[in-house]
C-alpha cells in the first residue's frame, strides 16, 4: 500500500488486530454475523503519517450510529471543563467562544 499522504511505498506495520466489527453497533443474539473489516495500522517510513489500512465506507460506519457526545452527561461535562480552562489559560474575554473539532 501507499501512503494517503506523501504517496511512499515505505509503510511499516504498527498493529494487525485482524478482522473487527465495527464499533458501536449494538449487537444482540440475531446480528453475530456482521460484517467484519480489517482494523490495522501502518506507518509511513518517508512521512510519519499513520494509517489504516482498510477504510470503512462512511455510509456503512455511520448508517446505523447510535453514539452521539451530546447525550452523555459526564462527556458534556468533560468539555464544558475544558472549554473553562482554555478560556482561563489563555487569559480569553467572556464574550470568547471555544470550539472542540473532533474526527
Amino acid at each position: 500500500m501507499n501512503c494517503r499522504l506523501c504517496g511512499s511505498n515505505k509503510m511499516k506495520p504498527v498493529v494487525n488486530l485482524g478482522d473487527q466489527p465495527l464499533a458501536n453497533q449494538l449487537l444482540n443474539d440475531r446480528t453475530w454475523n456482521e460484517p467484519r473489516y480489517r482494523l490495522a495500522l501502518v506507518y509511513c517510513q518517508r512521512c510519519t503519517f499513520m494509517q489504516l489500512t482498510h477504510l470503512v465506507p462512511p455510509a456503512e460506519m455511520f448508517s446505523d450510529y447510535p453514539y452521539m457526545t451530546g447525550t452523555s452527561s459526564s462527556t458534556v461535562e468533560h468539555f464544558n471543563g475544558m472549554a473553562r480552562h482554555v478560556v482561563r489559560l489563555l487569559e480569553l474575554p467572556k464574550q470568547s467562544r471555544t470550539v472542540d473539532i473532533g474526527s
